[in-house]
């Protein structure tokens, strides 16, 4: 009496009309063929987005899927076959689900990347110096936004419209320290979800089982993880190198808040200052005539303060500050845009990931695994992700994994144990 094999082919990213997974494919044709067992397939459908709340999501309805066919099939083998991000979607079924690792025969990932997460070292410093250059650098755009109608409202006569725009802008710099400080006193994460949110991500912990880990030279989207991998790298060693001097101060809160105030201070400050000097060098009928009196009687008092200091060394110092803060904050946004162009290459896309998470692409779980590597078939002439299920030789390794594993239930089955 032959044995009877369900096997669950799951699609790709972006691929949810492969035809390889079509019971009718060449792939499930060749797989099958010269097998004495019962083989039925069955295509598992998903979103495909790259995108790990996706594969998460995928992975609960899978369980439901498998948990169904073994309630009607209950003497099947159920063997579960995923290419590329289907293999991730697999992964995250046996990571959520460890008992399907011995209630499924063999599960087989195809050109499948592994992810492992952790919590950056120093990633609460990192999310408070991301935090405040995002806010530094949007304090900048919004006051030469503001500054220039302002201008715009005084040179074409629209006095009262200038001054309501001077107090907006006003309000903006002389609360910037205090919104910095606010943030900074309210982390919004804990290190333990920083922990739970790393676990989550990862697939290269599974449990034991009967696993098939297939390759093939010449993948495209390996490549392109692997570069996403390296910019990644590069950016935390840049970030180790920058923060350096934070350290030191992180281990002292007051020090940190010291530091933080003088220079949230200092960029508002000179933000005054340019504003100020403009209106009384350039615009000096700017502040008259104003929406509230009050406004312009304070605004006067800082000018008369600050154009007589202009020269001293508190606004000197303050604009070096300025400069060198503005400076820090546009390379640090760039090196953490790359930070989140990577994960986002991974499938995922928060800014709570890209500060705090650390992520890097494996061929094969964490533990002792043997990945069977095909070669270039001779007909191939460019990468291709699809190699996979498409190279004969990667064919021919399936149906001998299959094989075995078939095999193995056979005699669980003789031996009157469960496949």
């Amino acid at each position: 009496m032959k044995t009877n094999v369900i096997i669950t082919l799951i699609h790709g990213t972006f691929a949810r009309d492969a035809e390889w997974s079509a019971e009718t494919s060449a792939f499930c044709k060749s797989i099958a063929d010269g097998s004495d067992a019962d083989i039925s397939f069955e295509r598992f459908g998903w979103s495909g987005r790259n995108n790990v709340d996706d594969r998460l999501r995928a992975a609960d309805e899978l369980a439901n899927t498998l948990a169904e066919q073994r309630r009607q099939h209950p003497e099947s083998a159920q063997i579960v076959v995923g290419h590329s991000h289907g293999g991730s979607v697999l992964a995250y079924l046996l990571t959520r689900h460890p008992a399907f690792a011995k209630i499924i025969a063999g599960a087989a990932f195809l050109a499948t990347p592994f992810i492992e997460a952790r919590p950056r070292p120093n990633w609460k410093l990192v999310a408070v110096v991301t935090t405040i250059a995002l806010l530094f650098l949007l304090m900048v755009a919004v006051t030469a936004i503001l500054l220039g109608l302002m201008i715009a409202a005084n040179r074409s006569g629209h006095r009262t419209l200038g001054g309501i725009v001077l107090t907006v802008l006003s309000g903006v710099l002389l609360g910037f320290p205090f919104l910095v400080l606010w943030l900074r006193r309210r982390t919004p994460f804990t290190r333990s979800e920083i922990r739970e949110l790393a676990d989550a991500l990862s697939t290269c912990r599974l449990p034991s089982g009967r696993y098939l880990f297939l390759r093939v030279t010449g993948d495209e989207a390996s490549s392109a993880l692997s570069t996403a991998q390296f910019s990644s790298w590069f950016l935390s060693k840049v970030i180790a190198v920058v923060s350096q001097p934070w350290f030191a101060l992180a281990r002292n809160p007051f020090l940190e808040r010291l530091v933080i105030f003088i220079v949230t201070v200092s960029a508002a400050w000179v933000g005054i200052v340019v504003v100020l000097v403009y209106l009384d060098r350039i615009e000096p009928n700017l502040a008259s005539n104003t929406f509230w009196s009050w406004t312009t009687e304070i605004l006067s008092m800082l000018l008369n303060l600050i154009v007589a200091s202009w020269a001293a060394t508190i606004p000197t110092a303050g604009f070096t500050v300025f400069v060198a803060v503005l400076l820090f904050s546009a390379l640090w946004i760039v090196y953490f845009a790359i930070c989140w162009l990577s994960h986002r290459s991974f499938g995922r896309a928060s800014l709570k990931t890209a500060m705090c998470i650390e992520l890097v692409v494996e061929n094969v779980p964490l533990g002792t695994h043997v990945l069977t590597h095909i070669p270039w078939h001779s007909s191939a002439r460019n990468l291709s992700h699809r190699s996979t299920y498409q190279n004969p030789k990667a064919t021919a390794a399936i149906r001998n994994w299959l094989n075995s594993v078939v095999e193995e239930v056979q005699k669980n089955q003789s031996n009157g144990g469960v496949a």
